[in-house]
């Protein structure tokens, strides 16, 4: 079966990457999906690179211990992402 590009892709990143890396490419897109999956059940519309550096640094936190986001952290997020989407689009309207 032939690979997709998607799977050709990942396998050359963690070719040219460390295994440190990898899983930290693999965090945050697991915890981007969960975000967006609570934002979504809330009808929240937030701003991508907020959501996407929010996600990043939670991923980085979250990397040296290796493990996965708790739900408990995950509201968190969510509300942490609403706030500074507002707080951008609030300073926009002045």
């Amino acid at each position: 079966m032939k690979n997709t590009w998607r799977e050709e892709r990942l396998a050359r990143f963690a070719k040219q990457h460390s295994k440190q890396e990898l899983r930290l490419l693999v965090l945050f897109k697991q915890i981007k999906t969960k975000a967006e999956e609570e934002l979504k059940r809330r009808s929240i519309q937030i701003d991508d690179d907020i959501l996407n550096q929010a996600c990043a640094d939670k991923a980085a936190e979250l990397l040296p211990p290796d493990r996965d986001i708790t739900p408990e952290e995950l509201v968190k997020l969510v509300e942490d992402i609403t706030v500074r989407t507002k707080e951008k689009y609030a300073k926009r309207s002045l």
